[in-house]
Order: structure tokens, then sequence, then C-alpha cells
């Protein structure tokens, strides 16, 4: 078979997943009744009694999950490449994809709930193997405790568990550093890059740039140095970069 007929392969494919995952996406409503549901809000509608501090009026509570707030917690995840002993998973948004390098399955899912707690990302979906199929409600659970992210479910064939692949873990930019932080630190660009990626990856995933603050501390006794970094998620969150007296960076 010739390359551009093993393109054209490829991209049909593709285009199959990417309309499949739109379909199952629209299939998916497992829990409503289209015909009853006029009914239902007329006597809701009836029964609830009017006004600001009316039951039915009152609004959602800030920490109960939504659907804008799962598809905000997951977003990082999307489009990221898992593996495991002999096997890959792709996530992709609406469908993952499971391959054993020569064999390959999609997995068609649709997000209904989504709690981030305790380091982790569990994911109420529901999940089938084809557009148009009934499906069933089940868990993913996106654990980012470990110096790797690893992601967990009972819809996976080939691995009950993946972890990220490494070279998911995208390279953080770096703003309003001058020489003087090279010097300070006695560390390249490189250096300390790499280690705020590291951090972010595992502690701040929502997070794609950081600034220098220009702030710096030195403990001469005990031979550190210390400067902070302003991250741009949602927190503005503040980490500080430490140079101990053997010149190991790390982050708190």
């Amino acid at each position: 078979m010739n390359k551009s007929k093993i393109m054209l392969i490829a991209a049909a494919g593709a285009v199959a997943i990417l309309v499949g995952a739109g379909i199952v996406r629209c299939a998916f409503s497992p829990h409503e009744d289209l015909g009853q549901e006029p009914a239902a809000q007329q006597d809701q509608a009836q029964a609830e009694p009017e006004g600001p501090d009316a039951p039915g009026t009152s609004e959602p509570a800030g920490n109960e999950p939504t659907a804008s707030s799962a598809a905000l917690v997951v977003d990082d995840y999307l489009n990221t490449n898992w593996t495991s002993e002999g096997s890959e998973l792709s996530l992709l948004d609406g469908v993952f994809i499971e391959s054993d390098g020569v064999n390959s399955a999609p997995t068609y899912f649709a997000i209904e709930d989504a709690v981030d707690a305790d380091n982790a990302i569990t994911l109420t979906v529901w999940a089938a193997e084809r557009p148009g199929d009934v499906g069933a409600q089940s868990i993913i659970v996106i654990d980012r405790s470990k110096d790797a992210a690893t992601i967990t479910s009972d819809l996976f064939k080939r691995s009950h568990t993946y972890s990220l692949s490494p070279d998911e873990q995208r390279a953080i930019v770096i703003q309003a550093v001058t020489d003087d932080l090279n010097s300070y630190l006695e560390a390249t660009t490189s250096d300390i890059t790499s280690v705020l990626t590291a951090y972010v990856a595992e502690h701040l995933p929502g997070a794609s740039a950081l600034s220098w603050t220009g702030e710096a501390y030195t403990d001469y006794f005990a031979g550190t140095r210390i400067t902070t970094f302003l991250a741009d998620d949602p927190a503005a969150t503040i980490l500080t970069l430490t140079r101990a007296s053997d010149g190991t960076l790390g982050v708190l």
C-alpha cells in the first residue's frame, strides 16, 4: 500500500472518531423523557410558590459541580497520551482510544459530573463503544497525587490504570526574567524551567506561565537563596524557588 493511501485511511479514521464523538454527546440522554418534560415542568410551576424566597428559585450552591465546571476541570487533560505496559491510551474530547500498537478501540463518553478534591479528579461519565448505543454510567479517576498523573477506570479494557506520558508535561513559559535571576541562582534558564515545569505539572496543571516577581532573599548562614514566581492559574498562586547551599533547586 503506498504512502498516499495510508494517509487517506488514517485521515478517514480520524474523521470517523470525531463525528462519532459528536454523535455520542447528542445521543446520551439516559435520564430524560422528552414526552413528559413539559407536564412535569407545569406541575412544578403550580406546586411551588413564586418569589425570591421560593425553594425553586434559589441559586445553586457554589460548590455544586456544573457542566461548565466539569469541562474546566478536565480540560487540561484532553488531547493527552497515557501509557501502561504494552498499551497506550489517548484521551480526547468525548472519546478515548486504547491501543496495543497494532489494534485500537475507541470508547465514546459524555461527562455528567466532575469532582476535584484531594488531588484527584473524579468524572462520572456515560459511555458506549459505538455512537447510538444505550451505553452505561461509569467513573474515570485522574489521580494527581503522584509524580506522574494516572488515569483509572473500569471502562479501560487493556489496562485498568494508565500513567501520563512524560512528554505530556508541558514546558512552562517563564516571564519577566533577567540575567540577574540566572546569576543570583547560579543556574541556567533550562535548569530553572525544568524544576518549575515538574512542580507545575503535578500541582498546578491549570498554569501555563510563571512571572518572576524580582524579589529575592538570601540566608547567608544556611547558604540558601529564595525567590518567588506568580502563576497564571485562577488562584494566582505564588511559587517559591529555592537554591540550597549545594546548588540544588527546589519549589515550595
